[in-house]
């Protein structure tokens, strides 16, 4: 979050993040394919056809496999209805209550695979 203070930028904290068992993307896609489903009932390849986007795209978005970008987000919004808050809004109760490992269980950032020490008597 980010506000402006007499011509300067001061950045605030940030919430909490809230989606604890599902990444971005992949709740992203949860909410696009339930919107387009329940409320178009379109297919993918009319959805993307009326967002001027490509067919492959919109299934890769789907399945959580790419982060959309902002005018993907708008075009796919325009044609089911709805504004893009509604999809992030959907996509992070989706999150919330979708069943899975939490974020970061499976992998921690800059954490070796094999953790076990090395001595010079473990070589083979």
């Amino acid at each position: 979050m980010i506000a402006r203070s007499r011509g300067s930028l001061t950045v605030l904290p940030m919430p909490a993040h809230t989606l604890t068992h599902t990444a971005l993307p992949t709740c992203v896609g949860m909410a696009l394919r339930q919107l387009r489903l329940e409320r178009t009932k379109l297919s993918q390849e009319t959805l993307a056809h009326a967002a001027g986007i490509h067919r492959t795209y919109v299934g890769v978005l789907e399945r959580g496999a790419g982060n959309p970008t902002i005018t993907a987000l708008e075009r796919a919004a325009r044609v089911l209805g709805v504004r893009v808050s509604e999809i992030l809004r959907l996509a992070e109760h989706l999150g919330e209550s979708a069943p899975g490992p939490e974020i970061g269980s499976v992998f921690t950032v800059g954490q070796p695979r094999n953790t076990a020490p090395v001595t010079g008597t473990d070589r083979t």
